[in-house]
């Protein structure tokens, strides 16, 4: 069923059947435009490398696929680390006096004789078999869409031309006269089964120039179409954690419940707990959890009453630059983060519904003082960080932790500026607050608000004048 290896006692099962192989696939053929393709070139990220027949050893991929007998291929080929998939059937096959089942990664793929190459796209289940139509072309397609591949890139297909292969091997002329036909029926096939597999959301492009599939099919530059897959991964760069680093800067997997909310409390600002339980309470009824950033046990145990108290007592941040790595914690499918100054005047339903498709709510600094612009662009905008609607898993977050975790402890003036930048960083990711729901001190009060964020020394003088 599908794949086989040996494991030393005998043939297991092995599957690599996925929805979505999660890179660009690019078949390397042996024809002789190859010859002109640097194999270093797919040794980069977003690209997944087949290669069929003897385009090794010119190209070593991520998986070579072979239908014919061993000695028709480079000998090497067989103690390469990729893997390399051959008939079934073939499993007491040697090379040199040696079983090539013994040799690394090496497997052994089901085949049924099929006339009609496009039932491949319906046989994508763990256990299919693969279909076998006398050429190792078409059933090295069926095993790239098994394995989940979208978007499939023609590589030294060049179905004919003035020279046989890549490598220069001269052929006679009846073993010519066979290549042609193969390479006509190898046309045909190409041309209807780029429409089937259209259907199935499958782009098959050319990457050979020349080549007559490019009648039927969209041509591109091997390199060019390179460089585009490449774009296709998100940003690799970033600098490199230790281990009890990293583990600060990652989602804790414990969920809870759908919805919550979470509050940071310091010990400074810790008397005015009462009072945004008192205004929260008025309007929701979701779980709460409580971010101790070093609260007092009378103030842990007025919390406890209320929901759950989580310490955030890393010695690695300080101060505020604590509220990210406590957001981590929060045992909910989507999370509202209010700092303790916020006058919850609402209910918050509305805003958890705006942390969806990767983004996060933040309202807009509009006050944006100077002080918090000295690491940002010009045309970054500054966001305030008191009131945030989250989902859990979103990697703003984690980068977010991560810019202040690299950083000297000095280097930022305060964590909604890390924010801002690290939005701006990774294009935008964010829903802004409607200023009809949610605004800062700065901006003045007005009615119909969700949330009033009190900030500031005169905001914390406003609160405690009114408690």
């Amino acid at each position: 069923m599908s794949l086989w290896y040996d494991c030393g006692n005998g043939f297991v099962k092995a599957h690599f059947a996925r929805c979505d192989l999660g890179a660009d696939a690019y078949l390397c053929c042996p024809g002789p435009s190859l010859k002109n393709v640097n194999p270093q070139s797919f040794k980069v990220p977003g690209v997944f490398t087949f290669g069929i027949n003897t385009s090794y050893p010119h190209i070593k991929p991520d998986v070579w696929v072979g239908m014919d007998t061993p000695l028709c291929y480079e000998r090497s080929l067989w103690w390469e680390p990729f893997i390399k998939i051959v008939r079934g059937g073939f499993q007491n096959q040697r090379c040199n006096a040696y079983p090539i089942k013994d040799c690394p990664q090496t497997y052994f793929a089901d085949c049924t004789p099929c006339k009609d190459p496009s039932t491949m796209l319906d046989k994508r289940a763990h256990d299919t078999i693969f279909i076998w139509t006398g050429n190792t072309l078409a059933i090295a397609l069926h095993i790239m869409i098994w394995m989940g591949a979208k978007y499939i890139f023609l590589v030294g297909t060049d179905f004919g031309g003035d020279k046989d292969y890549y490598d220069d091997r001269v052929l006679t002329d009846e073993q010519r006269e066979y290549n042609r036909k193969l390479y006509k029926q190898q046309v045909l096939f190409l041309k209807s089964f780029a429409k089937d597999a259209a259907r199935y959301n499958i782009k098959i492009t050319s990457c050979t120039p020349d080549s007559p599939i490019n009648r039927f099919l969209d041509y591109v530059d091997v390199e060019e179409s390179l460089q585009y897959s490449q774009q296709r991964v998100p940003e690799t760069k970033g600098q490199l954690l230790h281990a009890t680093d990293a583990t600060q800067c990652e989602w804790k997997p414990l969920i809870e419940h759908p919805k919550g909310v979470m509050v940071g409390v310091a010990p400074v600002h810790e008397d005015m707990i009462e009072w945004w339980i008192k205004n929260y309470k008025r309007h929701n009824n979701y779980p709460v959890v409580f971010a101790d950033f070093g609260i007092s046990d009378r103030c842990k145990d007025i919390c406890l009453k209320h929901g759950k108290v989580i310490p955030v007592t890393a010695s690695f941040v300080e101060g505020w630059f604590r509220k990210p790595f406590a957001i981590l914690k929060a045992p909910f499918k989507k999370v509202i983060w209010l700092d303790l100054d916020v006058e919850v005047r609402g209910n918050l339903n509305k805003f958890f519904d705006y942390a969806k498709d990767g983004k996060i709510a933040a309202g807009l600094d509009s006050h944006n003082p100077r002080a918090f612009r000295k690491h940002m662009e010009k045309d970054a905008e500054l966001y305030d960080s008191g009131v945030l609607a989250v989902e859990h898993g979103n990697v703003i977050l984690e980068e977010w932790c991560r810019k202040i975790i690299t950083a000297p402890r000095t280097y930022y003036f305060g964590d909604h500026e890390v924010l801002s930048i690290t939005l701006y960083e990774m294009g935008m990711p964010i829903h802004p607050l409607p200023k009809t729901e949610h605004r800062m001190r700065i901006e003045g009060d007005r009615g119909g608000l969700v949330t009033m964020h009190w900030t500031g020394p005169t905001g914390k003088q406003h609160i405690r004048d009114r408690m």
